[in-house]
């Protein structure tokens, strides 16, 4: 009835909780449990401890190489002396042991010598262990653990410049099609929708102190301030992390998937029409009609896992694609980069705005100049 369910067979089997050290310190310290949970009774049971301890037994497989042994020796032992086997009052004394090998009772203001036989026999709540070598670097990594670093780093890399190339082309697609919007040809902006669904747990990754990404976001913060970019950074902080986020499209004057181009980065999804697909419909079609979407999405994707599925008969456009798993400083960066996009868009929206009334000014101007023109012969 209380098994745990296992995230690979999703079955619910018998499993074994431990714990295993990664890094081994310097300085160690072991408590020992003393205390019952709900209860004012003490764990009185003697604990058997070793005055020379090896480590090797209890690292992790994966433990970063280390130069010497994590062989450690007793220095210092706490004990809890209780009063009629109360955990919540009595007096706790110190068996320390000096540089010359010489072992102490410290208790308050009195300290008396003792020995190692004492020191070793004690209930003891507290052990502190010295390493026998001290590590003076950190620990550094084996062949394969610096190989497969080196792997991950150059597959991020690799999917770091993929998304760059696919954003550049996006944009060139964009301005493209804005150049053909200026020359006549008339440019459809389709409708769309964006849904979420699934849930994601949040604590998966949490890597709050990554310098990199606050600098980013602090740097874009100290820019924008309005009510929507503050919404949209602390809905990405708020808001359940789901598991895929679907972008659908209606678009009625394309009847068939190869006439468009889906790009797609981890941020954005850019749709239009093929050029070479539009020059074989020409014939057909009276003015040339170009179809070009750019959508932000709400929350960063695998674009290397997304489907892209095409309904001819209701000529609408599935896109699907999984979320990638929570961290904080996936959450900044996505926040900072939509903040960004929007502050881009409404600039370039302010500056055709402005272009739009210079050129009508000038139309209106030249107009007058005509009129007068007219008027004087």
């Amino acid at each position: 009835a209380n098994k745990y369910k296992c995230g690979g067979c999703r079955s619910y089997v018998k499993a074994e909780r431990g714990s295993k050290i990664h890094v081994s310190p310097n300085v160690l310290v072991v408590p020992v449990k003393r205390y019952q949970l709900g209860r004012a009774g003490k764990i009185t049971k003697f604990v058997e401890y070793p005055k020379t301890l090896d480590l090797e037994p209890y690292m992790s497989s994966d433990a970063p190489y280390e130069r010497s042994a994590p062989t450690y020796d007793l220095y210092g032992v706490v004990v809890h002396l209780d009063f009629m086997g109360s955990a919540h009052s009595g007096h706790y004394v110190a068996f320390v042991k000096l540089a010359n090998g010489v072992w102490c009772k410290c208790d308050d203001g009195a300290v008396t010598k003792t020995t190692e036989a004492t020191a070793l026999k004690q209930k003891a709540y507290l052990l502190f262990y010295e390493r026998r070598a001290p590590r003076g670097a950190p620990p550094t990594r084996t062949p394969a653990q610096q190989a497969r670093k080196e792997t991950l780093e150059a597959a991020e890399a690799a999917r770091q410049k993929r998304v760059r190339q696919r954003r550049e082309a996006m944009r060139g697609d964009a301005n493209g099609a804005k150049a053909k919007d200026e020359t006549g040809t008339k440019l459809l902006t389709p409708e769309y929708d964006v849904k979420t669904s699934g849930a994601q747990k949040k604590c998966a990754r949490d890597d709050d102190d990554d310098d990199v990404a606050s600098a980013d976001v602090s740097e874009d913060s100290e820019e924008d301030s309005s009510e929507e970019e503050t919404f949209s950074r602390s809905r990405l902080r708020a808001s359940p992390w789901p598991a895929k986020v679907t972008v659908t499209v209606k678009l009625p004057t394309v009847a068939s998937a190869s006439a468009l181009r889906v790009e797609m980065t981890d941020a954005t999804v850019s749709v239009s029409t093929r050029r070479d697909a539009k020059r074989k419909q020409e014939k057909s079609v009276s003015a040339e009609k170009h179809v070009f979407l750019e959508v932000l999405l709400p929350f960063p994707v695998d674009d290397d896992d997304a489907g892209v599925v095409f309904d001819s008969r209701a000529r609408t456009l599935a896109i699907v694609a999984p979320v990638r798993p929570y961290s904080a400083r996936l959450a900044r960066a996505h926040a900072a980069f939509l903040r960004r996009a929007r502050r881009e868009a409404r600039e370039k929206t302010t500056e055709t705005s402005r272009r739009r009334k210079n050129g009508a000014e000038t139309l209106g101007a030249s107009r007058r100049d005509g009129d007068s023109d007219s008027d004087s012969d």
